[in-house]
């Protein structure tokens, strides 16, 4: 049985950085989860690859209760065998990817953040004139 992940993560956010924390920290335990990796297997792997982050703090990210650094971001994104942009880009099932926020309450398409993230797209950033 899959974990209902969304249920555990209605708490408010206040800002939008945690905002943002919180839907990595979301991708990173559907990621681990989905490949069947233990937050301790993570957190070795991390250790192993020179970016130390202990398994208390990994649950931490993934509860959005911590703030990813871009160090994080990629070490995490290696680990799990994903692309970086895969942790940032929320998939519900019924509905495909979602918008990301990109600036506070300002958001973006997911296919155009990817465009964006990529240097693809270099102009269109809501609020970037």
């Amino acid at each position: 049985m899959r974990p209902d992940w969304s249920s555990l993560f209605l708490m408010e956010q206040r800002d939008w950085s945690s905002r943002v924390s919180a839907a990595v920290g979301r991708q990173v335990a559907l990621h681990r989860t989905a490949q069947g990796l233990s937050l301790r297997a993570v957190a070795e792997e991390l250790g192993r690859r020179g970016h130390e982050i202990d398994r208390s703090t990994l649950s931490k990210i993934e509860f959005g209760k911590r703030s990813v650094t871009v160090a994080d971001l990629l070490a995490l994104a290696n680990v799990l065998n994903v692309a970086p942009v895969a942790l940032m880009v929320e998939l519900d099932e019924a509905a495909g990817p979602q918008p990301v926020e990109v600036a506070n309450e300002s958001f973006m398409p997911a296919f155009a953040f990817v465009e964006w993230w990529s240097g693809r797209l270099q102009s269109g950033v809501p609020g970037s004139d």
